[in-house]
């Protein structure tokens, strides 16, 4: 079930886990990148808003964002921008079913977030985080 992830497999950290903070309003889509994640080694943090994910944000460190784009209320587009006010060196990976308006690059330039596809493999979002993170 998870074979075939990315070239540089994500290894489990031996000094202490990656954060990350999974912002999606999807509870199966959640549930399941969360285990996916946790079996690769990685802490995990959920939300179900954007609104939450910048309060959760600010009161903890995370190594990484995976933001969906169409969150309710604030999108995950605007929940990335304020976050990245926040610390500006912050890894993001925003996930959406039509990357095309972000990769248009009319709000933000598509260079400061790595993108992710939806629909999405685990092993396609595996290979995100590695990415994002510099290890692919």
């Amino acid at each position: 079930m998870f074979s075939k992830v990315c070239a540089m497999d994500v290894k489990r950290q031996s000094s202490g886990k990656k954060k990350i903070l999974l912002v999606d309003d999807d509870a199966g889509v959640m549930d399941v990148c969360t285990q996916m994640l946790q079996h690769h080694g990685y802490e995990v943090t959920t939300s179900i808003s954007g609104e939450e994910a910048i309060d959760i944000f600010y009161d903890m460190h995370f190594d990484l964002v995976i933001l969906d784009m169409g969150l309710p209320g604030i999108d995950g587009l605007s929940c990335a921008k304020e976050m990245r006010k926040q610390k500006n060196d912050v890894k993001i990976v925003i996930s959406s079913g039509n990357c095309s308006d972000v990769l248009s690059g009319k709000e933000s330039p598509c260079n400061c977030f790595h993108i992710l596809q939806k629909p999405f493999t685990m092993s396609e979002l595996i290979c995100a985080v590695s990415n994002a993170m510099g290890r692919c």
